[in-house]
């Protein structure tokens, strides 16, 4: 249910009643009357006579403030005479007009959104002021709609409904008077609703304090309300009045006055900041040639004998001949759609606050016994939300139908009214608000009982039309011209991204039939990778709750895979349809309203088409003084303003834009080659760019030199080895910048004329300089080093993690070496920088220079570290010599980094055996404990090395308690001492019977509280037969993330009849395994897994689960497979986890689901055999 907020109507009919800015100085010029009682005001200016010049009778305009305090309701007696004597009345725009336009724009218009119009930060304050002040979550709402709403406003018990301006048009509406506008309502609702506009005023309002606002508008009512114009032009003053906005629209309504009072006299109601000052309407006035002047302002209550009777009024009854029903407007209404195939016909009706509206929806529901009750109970249901209260709920008759009558309160400011009733194979639904009891009066109760139902008219469906979507580029037969709904949904992925989705529909009537084709491109920047991924993707939104599914097969048409799916909804049979052309999702739809065969009627599916693409056309884009392009109309343009300092490629620009034609997405980007960068040729910059394209998942199909526009490029055509799409991809090379041009589109769009528009777009506009590419930049690095301009020197340290130094740049690098930098404490040091391009040239006369650097006094911990790590991979004889002589003789570095001192220990376990007596004495430094006991692990990998480990297990763990002791004292896993822990207890699992190994694991048993450590204490016992609590045992054994590691572990010392017969079953085993396996998969842990049944195949069981993960945010449903399993066998094989999942969800028939996944696990298993074997 769609309903049109009032506040949001009022409020942007308060601007065009106004000056341009949504600010407190605006609220003066907006239509509202104000006085304070009294007998007379002799200085009270708001009401001014227009004469002379020829007039035969008087006009009259007046001043007026957009608030509904009741403090400006006490009109002076002349306001109303005025009005009553005068034929016509003028507000600045129609008030009706204003609406229907409103109503245009808001469904015409989805380019803005909130989350596009504001930052991250403003969007979150916004919303969460807007909750507070609503009761409500802002959501995505029109930022119109939020702005409005979002105004200060201090509601008083004493305030009237509605606003002046409103009320004063009920006055002249009772009095049957020609209403107008003074203003083209289409010009100021553009403008008004202009997005850069709105931004504006949004962040203004974000910067603005309610609180202060509040008091400033208490101020203009009090200055208001004393009448005097005079008062109100010093409030305002010069500056304000003089604005240029304010003065263009004095001069329509000017206009406009003059027009009207040339035909017959005309009261006119306007903003009072639009009456003083040399450029107000009373000097433009004046101008003209009329005498203009203040009315005598008597207060005798003349005002309360023109309260309007509503009800009385002339209302205009709307009638649909198709959907058989009639109803009473108080004015004409507007039709706006609502759903896919429901239009509403509504009224805003601004002079009591209040909306009315109604819509029939066809059901055939009312042909099937009991389905009208079903359906209403469904629409109740609905209607009550999360954030709404059925008050009440009851049966009445209007005019002899049966009807059901709620009133829902919605939330804190808005109470709905609603009939609901069925008829004619209708749904009727008529509804009105805001307050309470506003819609109970006989006001609303007229609205109400004027509906009438009646037999639809039949219109026969024999001459369908052939629809044809240019841009959308399909054709189809449907029964009638269809309703045509746009709507705006956020990315699953990035809210901030928007889909479009484009619908039409078309009802048989006769038959009871529905029709739907619904298309979408995905939002700028986004393209469609995997078309099977996005087929099931669409199809899941299908399968929801409430559907069941009945078929779902896999089809083609004109040469695009697609699937048709046939389900039951809520009792109606539907098939849909599921394409994916390009980077365009299209889905057809069929319903059956009968309940019937959904083949009936005409077979739209097969008239469903594909048609050429339009042509397209593309916009300029300029890039910079030397280079332009163009881009196709929708697109998405960024500057890049943050610095990637480590690539030798700076990018300026990058624009994504999308082909409204074929849905295509097209990148573009620029970038700068830096100046620090050097390769051999251009041939060799390509090459390298290359490697970045055509990524490991791709298969390059061509690659071929090109020249657009006399600059060189290569242009490469890639497929995905998996989901078998194509790209283009285009790079241009011209001095010292770099083009890249991408396009993920249909096959057909890739060489398309639009697709070659884009690709032989760019220009060079102006000469650049040349570089040369192949010169030294080393001195130009080291120079930059040391400059004090800190993006400089950022930029020259980056270009050590690109640059290729060659032997004869090594001088500039030692040189380097010795200077100081800013940020050599920092973490990212330029020293240990220039050190790692110093090792990669590979150069043996470097290890003796680095040697140097860190025996020299004051060479600082980064410095030294950063040595450690590299200079045995300088030359392997010499280099690991040096740094085992320099490693042994460290002493006590303090650095977070001490992994880096040994990890050269790994490349070379055998000199680090022949070492080792020299590395052990060094675990009396705390920090070196871990890495140094990561490398003997490592070296227990190898059994040669077992005997050298075992005679240093003493050295390897004198400090194993006091570490054990500090960690438990900490009582954090997150702590320096977890490390160790994990390490010591690796040791005593590979070094058996030690007797420190008992009272270690023992003590972290008892007193740990981190599962981790505990289970691995428990698994150390095991291999060294030591004794352990069964109940410890059946506990580890009852976590499904522990099952499968303890049952190895036991089953390796040959214990496994420790574990209760119930974890060594073959369901309890396979279970284990698959958790294993399905971890391992790194795809998030397993929330939940079950057991769905077996299969067998060839005499063996294969257990079938189920199972969701963390990342399954919409808790879908998976399977996976487990096995083979011997029936009757006892023994487990723990040579591999012998489990299998496709990811795929679960479906209805998941037997057959998992005997297609048999072979995968057979090949699987076969495998994880031969590897096993190999090792």
């Amino acid at each position: 249910m769609t309903k049109p907020n009032l506040s949001k109507l009022q409020r942007i009919t308060a601007f065009f009643l106004s000056a341009k800015k949504l600010t407190l100085f605006i609220s003066l010029s907006i239509t509202v009357l104000g006085a304070y009682a009294q007998q007379q005001k002799p200085s009270y200016t708001l009401l001014w006579k227009i004469s002379g010049k020829g007039l035969s009778r008087p006009s009259y305009i007046f001043g007026t403030m957009h608030v509904k305090d009741k403090r400006v309701f006490n009109f002076s007696d002349s306001v109303m005479l005025a009005i009553q004597s005068c034929p016509s009345f003028a507000l600045e725009v129609h008030p009706d007009t204003l609406i229907k336009q409103m109503f245009a724009t808001l469904r015409s218009d989805d380019s803005n959104s909130l989350r596009k119009l504001l930052s991250k930060a403003e969007y979150d304050e916004l919303s969460k002021r807007f909750e507070k002040k609503n009761g409500y979550p802002l959501g995505d709402i029109n930022p119109i709609q939020a702005e409005s709403m979002m105004r200060p406003v201090k509601d008083k018990p004493d305030d009237k409904k509605t606003f002046v301006d409103a009320y004063l048009y009920g006055v002249a509406r009772g009095l049957n008077k020609n209403i107008y506008g003074l203003e083209n309502t289409t010009d100021q609702l553009k403008s008004f609703s202009d997005s850069s506009e709105i931004k504006s005023r949004l962040q203004e309002m974000l910067e603005s304090d309610e609180e202060e606002d509040l008091e400033e508008t208490e101020q203009m009512i009090t200055i208001y309300s004393t009448g005097v114009l005079k008062q109100i032009y010093d409030y305002l003053g010069d500056e304000k009045l003089a604005d240029s906005i304010l003065i263009g629209r004095n001069k329509v309504m000017a206009k406009s006055v003059v027009m009207h009072m040339a035909t017959q006299p005309i009261f006119s109601a306007v903003g009072v900041a639009h009456l003083p000052g040399e450029n107000g309407l009373i000097e433009l006035l004046k101008n003209e040639g009329y005498t203009v002047t203040p009315v005598t302002a008597n207060f005798t209550n003349v005002a309360a004998k023109f309260n309007t009777d509503y009800t009385k009024l002339k209302w205009v009854t709307y009638t649909d001949q198709q959907q058989g029903y009639s109803i009473d407007f108080p004015f004409d209404p507007v039709k706006t759609p609502i759903s896919d195939n429901v239009e509403a016909v509504i009224y805003s009706d601004m002079a009591n606050d209040m909306f009315f509206g109604t819509y029939a929806t066809l059901t055939g529901a009312s042909s099937r016994a009991g389905a009208a009750d079903a359906a209403m109970k469904r629409i109740i249901s609905n209607l009550k939300s999360k954030d709404g209260k059925i008050l009440s709920n009851k049966i009445v008759y209007v005019n002899g139908l049966k009807t059901t009558e709620l009133v829902v309160k919605r939330n804190k400011r808005s109470t709905m009214r609603y009939r609901l009733l069925m008829a004619n194979n209708y749904l009727y639904c008529i509804y009105a608000g805001n307050d309470l009891p506003g819609i109970s009066q006989p006001y609303a109760n007229r609205f109400f009982n004027s509906f009438k139902s009646f037999e639809p008219a039949v219109i026969a469906n024999k001459n369908w039309i052939n629809y044809k979507n240019d841009t959308a580029a399909f054709s189809v037969a449907l029964p009638m011209k269809p309703i045509i709904v746009k709507q705006q949904i956020p990315s699953p992925k990035d809210p901030e991204a928007k889909f479009d989705l484009h619908m039409y529909v078309a009802t048989d009537s006769v038959k009871l039939i529905n029709y739907l084709v619904r298309y979408n491109d995905y939002p700028e920047g986004m393209y469609l990778g995997d078309k099977k991924a996005g087929l099931e993707a669409i199809a899941k939104e299908i399968k929801r709750k409430g559907v069941k599914i009945v078929k779902v097969t896999t089809i083609f048409k004109d040469g695009y895979e697609g699937r048709e799916i046939t389900f039951e909804i809520q009792g109606y049979t539907c098939k849909a349809q599921l394409f994916l052309r390009g980077n365009r999702s299209y889905m057809l739809l069929k319903q059956n309203l009968q309940g019937g065969n959904i083949n009936d009627g005409v077979d739209f599916f097969k008239t469903f088409k594909f048609e050429p693409y339009q042509a397209s056309t593309l916009s300029p884009f300029v890039i910079n003084d030397n280079y332009r392009a163009g881009v196709f109309e929708k697109s998405k343009i960024s500057a890049d303003s943050s610095k990637t300092y480590t690539s030798y490629l700076h990018t300026t620009k990058t624009v994504f834009s999308t082909n409204p034609a074929t849905g295509g997405v097209f990148g573009f980007e620029h970038a700068n080659i830096s100046k620090y960068y050097r390769a051999q040729n251009i041939d060799s910059l390509f090459k390298l760019m290359q490697n970045d394209i055509v990524s490991y998942t791709d298969t390059l199909l061509k690659n071929d030199t090109i020249y657009v526009n006399g600059m060189r490029g290569r242009e490469y055509i890639t497929q995905n080895k998996t989901t078998q799409s194509k790209a283009r991809s285009r790079v241009l090379i011209d001095n010292g910048n770099v083009f890249y041009l991408v396009s993920h589109t249909a096959d057909e769009d890739l060489f398309s004329d639009g697709a070659n528009m884009f690709y032989n777009s760019l220009v060079k506009t102006s000469p650049t300089p040349s570089i040369d590419l192949s010169a030294s930049k080393a001195q130009l690095i080291t120079t930059d080093l040391l400059s004090k301009d800190t993006t400089t020197f950022n930029y020259a340290l980056g270009a050590l993690s690109y640059y290729q130094f060659d032997k004869t740049e090594l001088p500039y690098l030692y040189s380097a070496l010795n200077k100081s930098y800013g940020n050599d404490t920092a973490e990212n040091a330029a020293k240990p920088k220039l050190i790692r391009a110093i090792a990669k040239v590979k150069d043996e006369s470097s290890v003796n220079k680095l040697v140097g650097v860190f025996n020299a006094p004051g060479t600082d911990t980064k410095t030294k570290v950063a040595i450690l790590n590299v200079i045995a991979n300088i030359d392997k004889g010499k280099g690991l010599e040096t740094y085992f002589n320099l490693v042994s003789n460290i002493g006590d570095i303090k650095t977070d980094n001490a992994y880096m001192m040994f990890s050269s220990m790994y490349d070379s376990l055998e000199y680090t055996a022949a070492n080792y007596s020299r590395i052990v004495p060094l675990l009396k430094y705390p920090h070196y404990r871990s890495p140094i006991l990561s490398v003997t692990i490592s070296m227990l990998s190898q059994n040669k090395y077992t005997a050298l480990i075992k005679s240093h297990f003493k050295e390897l763990t004198a400090y194993a308690n006091d570490d054990l002791e500090n960690y438990l004292i900490n009582d954090t896993t997150q702590n320096k001492w977890g490390y160790p822990i994990y390490n010591y207890l690796q040791l005593m699992t590979k070094i058996k019977n030690e007797p420190l190994t008992e009272t270690f694991t023992n003590r972290l048993i008892k007193r740990d509280t981190y599962p981790g450590f505990k289970s691995e204490a428990v698994l150390t016992r095991f291999a060294n037969h030591l004794p352990t609590s069964q109940l410890i045992i059946n506990k580890l054994l009852d976590s499904l993330a522990l099952r499968y590691d303890v049952l190895e572990a036991l089953n390796k010392s040959g214990q496994l009849a420790k574990a209760p017969q119930k974890y060594r079953t073959p369901v309890a085993f396979a279970e284990a395994s698959l958790y294993k396996y399905l971890t391992d998969q790194d795809e998030g842990n397993v929330e939940h897994a079950s057991l769905l049944g077996t299969l067998t195949e060839k005499g063996n069981t294969y257990y079938v689960f189920k199972f969701d993960t963390e990342y399954d945010t919409e808790k879908q449903q998976r399977i996976a497979i487990c096995g083979p399993y011997k029936p009757g066998t006892t023994k487990l094989d723990f040579s591999g986890y012998h489990a299998y999942s496709d990811w795929e969800e679960k479906k209805a028939n998941w037997q057959l689901q998992a005997k297609k996944m048999i072979p995968e696990l057979k090949k699987q298993n076969a495998e994880l055999l031969k590897n096993s074997t190999i090792n």
